[in-house]
């Protein structure tokens, strides 16, 4: 009987440490966010590299530091204007089709997370990279997350400003794909930037120090019943 009560001790508290490894979560926080100051984009590469991430956690969450944009016609990005410091395909979503681009956001260990806002500054620009300065047009842009949709579509409601995503979307250990796309509501459209990119929520890490104290302690606990 002692035997089997001492099994039962040890599965208690193997099971307290299992609750205990998974569920310590980190207070909601900016998970990665990119301002794109200095990354390097061309006119002929649909691959921006050298994305500067920033957030709370950034041992657990080490987002890609390249992001590649699909666009059917213009092969790249804006280098002057607008797209210096920031992030803009050279693709006129009117007579070009819209961007898709996408972002790698990768939780290392056994790290996991939840995703409860998404937001960034826009700006409408000419086929020049310019602002598009007072001839506003609605345009519209898109998210998904690991392949669902993320929250509804948001409109421009000028041609600077800012969007803000509210959703709820679990982010998984290893890779977790973001993709935004930016096309056009109706009539004729131009080219579209964003900055200041920010994902939000909360990152969960594991503690493997709880689990192996718990373990040692109902390993001495078993050695003692024993004896």
């Amino acid at each position: 009987m002692a035997a089997t009560n001492s099994t039962r001790t040890v599965l208690a508290l193997v099971a307290v440490a299992i609750f205990a490894f998974t569920a310590v979560s980190a207070d909601a926080a900016t998970i990665a966010a990119a301002d794109f100051n200095s990354t390097v984009k061309s006119a002929a590469s649909q691959t921006m590299t050298s994305v500067d991430w920033t957030g709370d956690d950034m041992v657990s969450v080490t987002p890609a530091t390249s992001i590649t944009t699909a666009a059917s016609n213009n092969a790249g990005y804006f280098t002057n204007g607008f797209g210096a410091a920031g992030f803009a395909p050279d693709q006129n979503i009117e007579n070009e089709g819209p961007w898709v681009a996408t972002i790698d956001l990768v939780f290392t260990g056994a790290a996991t997370g939840s995703l409860t806002s998404i937001d960034f500054n826009y700006a409408a620009l000419t086929n020049s990279g310019a602002s598009q300065g007072g001839n506003f047009r609605a345009q519209r842009f898109d998210i998904t997350v690991n392949g669902v949709a993320y929250d509804i579509q948001r409109l421009t409601t000028a041609v600077n400003g800012s969007l803000v995503f509210t959703d709820t979307a679990a982010l998984n250990t290893g890779s977790n794909l973001v993709t935004i796309t930016a096309s056009k509501v109706s009539g004729p459209g131009y080219n579209m930037g964003i900055d200041n990119l920010s994902f939000n929520g909360t990152v969960t890490v594991p503690e493997p120090a709880t689990l192996g104290l718990l373990a040692v302690g109902g390993l001495g606990l078993l050695r003692r019943r024993r004896s």
